[in-house]
């Protein structure tokens, strides 16, 4: 299979199409903005990092349509709304709005510090409030489109040392199940998805805050030798799959799909579970700042 290939009904959905797809510099964004390429859809792309937006770009311009670039902080509501008004005007209003963009911190409660958690609350969630907000009123009174938001894995089971980070998936879980029933309710042509990768090979744990080097060396090392890790081309083929295929939960990887199957079987139990394997592992890290 090639590398960047898009599913058949995602190149069909999305042929000819305007596309949002935010946290577009590196990772599963620039995957999706490729394989999105591929579909000949025309990329509306953000993301804070000028050089990786531009590098994503470089990579789909002579394949999409058209793609068009700004640098957007999407814990930013204003500048989130800036940018839907202007991919409006200028592109159209869009088929569907990948609300991907993400970051992480990988230490244990009492050491985080307060910014850092705020920090990565207000991109992941944050970015996924601004996003949905801003361009869900143009795709309602189109009365059509999808809107998609990057939950986790950890937005189903908590993860020790990923307080923050879990406590954002959980939110942008509880916020989409209540856009959809919304969207349900009043009979919209919109649909909103929820998207659950698993581990996946980007640089958001390199990129991660760390409590120090060596836990960043370990947990490298688990994402990128020990985890069943999706590659950022496998997820991004899953969820342009799962959009296509109008699917509210679209669970992405072999350990997504494990976890998930945990959390259905044992509900609240999974922390126990999960503390007879973690305990070992972690017990040497987390509280030594106490």
């Amino acid at each position: 299979m090639p590398r960047h290939r898009t599913p058949d009904a995602a190149r069909t959905l999305f042929y000819d199409q305007t596309v949002v797809v935010t946290g577009a510099g590196s990772g599963m964004g620039r995957s999706l903005a490729q394989q999105l390429a591929s579909s000949g859809a025309a990329l509306a792309l953000c993301d804070i990092d000028p050089g990786g937006l531009e590098e994503t770009a470089a990579l789909c311009r002579s394949r999409a349509r058209r793609v068009a670039t700004t640098i957007v902080d999407v814990a930013d509501r204003h500048a989130v709304a800036s940018f839907a008004d202007d991919v409006v005007a200028t592109m159209g209003v869009p088929l569907a709005v990948f609300n991907n963009a993400g970051q992480t911190a990988v230490i244990d409660v009492a050491s985080e510090p307060h910014d850092v958690g705020r920090r990565v609350f207000d991109v992941n969630f944050g970015g996924v409030l601004n996003g949905t907000k801003a361009f869900l009123p143009h795709l309602r009174r189109s009365d059509r489109g999808h809107i998609v938001n990057t939950s986790s894995a950890f937005g189903l089971v908590a993860s020790p040392m990923q307080s923050s980070y879990s406590a954002s998936k959980f939110a942008v879980r509880g916020f989409t199940e209540a856009l959809q029933h919304e969207l349900a309710i009043s009979g919209s042509g919109v649909h909103a998805h929820l998207v659950y990768p698993g581990a996946v090979n980007t640089a958001v744990a390199r990129d991660a805050v760390f409590p120090d080097t060596q836990v960043q060396r370990w947990v490298t090392k688990a994402f990128d030798d020990i985890l069943p890790a999706s590659s950022p081309e496998g997820a991004a083929r899953a969820i342009l799959s799962g959009v296509a295929q109008d699917r509210r939960r679209i669970v992405v990887g072999l350990d997504g799909r494990l976890i998930d199957l945990t959390w259905r079987l044992t509900g609240g139990a999974y922390e126990r579970l999960g503390g007879l394997v973690l305990k070992p592992l972690l017990s040497r890290i987390i509280g030594r700042g106490q």
